[in-house]
């Protein structure tokens, strides 16, 4: 389940917990109602009231409640649960008109549903609560036109006004969820531009490698996993008489093949830096000494082929990494260690510590 399937899921547990306070509210006010009417000695039939008023529609409400919520522990599609979530409360809602129909006003119980289906941002599931609450303010209607003594213009002008009333509360809440999405799709788009930012802070502008902080925190990130690791830094051999010859154009030639070279060459488990200058660094995860030697020798192999007008090579020290060493500074040191005995070794080489 991803994270946007369990905040759904919140969501739909908290509507049917609501559901279930909404029917035991309906429930105390039918009591109190029961033992206030019954002071009055105005109840007429009590088993009847009792049935009709209190038991049935408490019945009705937590069955069709304890239902859907075994429904929603089951694999469906998510948004038939998002249907059914709204729906446990749309019955208590419609139990409250059936029982109190004799009551205008009651109709507007019907906005609890229709309010709570734009928790899922789906104009489909509004649409679908919007003309169930329709269809129920219609009968409502019809109801009380044929049962009670009402002047026509004047219960269709109440009714109108309610009508009105539901229209206006369905447009509003397709409007928010439509500033919303475009909220969110422009949210979404600052977002992307700000990772892309900070990952092209990451990089080398002209290699298009890590550079040095980010090859750094990813040795630091090695090393909290408590990683097996390699680190490698390769330095151009005479890089300086390159420039001095040829010039900084022609160098930065030669820094990009290298680059390019190194990216052919590794893998997954592999972080390729620009570490500084001529320097490049070689962070090697969770790999044997002579796989990681085996990599850099091709890299210096197919480096020193390439024909810039000159040839070029680098030296590397190789360092692996034991445990009285696992922290940054001292992966690095032993690495740059292993550097410089490949320089005074003549260069063009590899030296593994």
């Amino acid at each position: 389940m991803n994270k946007n399937d369990n905040i759904l899921s919140k969501h739909r547990n908290n509507i049917t917990n609501l559901a279930i306070i909404f029917s035991i509210n309906l429930f105390s006010i039918e009591v109190l109602y029961f033992v206030i009417y019954l002071l009055k000695s105005d109840l007429g039939n009590i088993s009847l009231y009792i049935c009709v008023r209190m038991i049935l529609p408490l019945f009705v409400n937590f069955i069709s409640i304890f239902v859907i919520k075994s429904f929603l522990n089951k694999s469906i599609p998510e948004r038939k649960k998002n249907y059914l979530s709204v729906l446990a409360i749309m019955i208590p809602s419609i139990m409250t008109i059936i029982v109190h129909n004799y009551f205008s006003q009651v109709i507007f119980v019907l906005l609890i549903p229709l309010i709570l289906s734009s928790v899922f941002a789906s104009k489909r599931i509004i649409l679908d609560f919007f003309i169930i609450s329709f269809i129920c303010i219609v009968s409502l209607f019809f109801y009380e036109y044929f049962n009670f003594d009402l002047d026509l213009i004047d219960l269709s002008v109440d009714y109108l006004i309610s009508v009105t009333i539901f229209v206006g509360i369905f447009l509003t809440i397709n409007y928010i969820i439509y500033y919303q999405k475009a909220k969110n799709v422009e949210i979404s788009d600052i977002l992307i531009k700000q990772n892309e930012l900070v990952e092209r802070l990451k990089l080398d502008s002209l290699t298009g490698l890590y550079n040095n902080g980010s090859i750094r925190e990813s040795i630091k990130e090695a090393v909290e996993s408590n990683s097996k690791i390699h680190f490698a830094i390769l330095d151009l051999d005479d890089f300086k008489s390159i420039n001095d010859t040829y010039g900084h154009t022609i160098g930065d030639d030669v820094l990009k093949k290298l680059a390019e070279i190194i990216r052919i060459n590794i893998n997954p488990n592999i972080t390729a830096a620009r570490y500084g200058g001529e320097e490049f660094a070689l962070l090697f995860i969770d790999m044997e000494t002579e796989d990681c030697y085996e990599i850099v020798d091709n890299i210096l192999r197919s480096f020193r082929e390439v024909n810039f007008g000159f040839y070029c090579t680098f030296s590397c020290g190789l360092a692996r990494c034991n445990k009285n060493k696992r922290y940054v500074e001292g992966i690095i040191n032993i690495a740059d260690n292993a550097l410089y005995d490949a320089k005074e070794q003549g260069k063009n080489r590899i030296v593994v510590i």
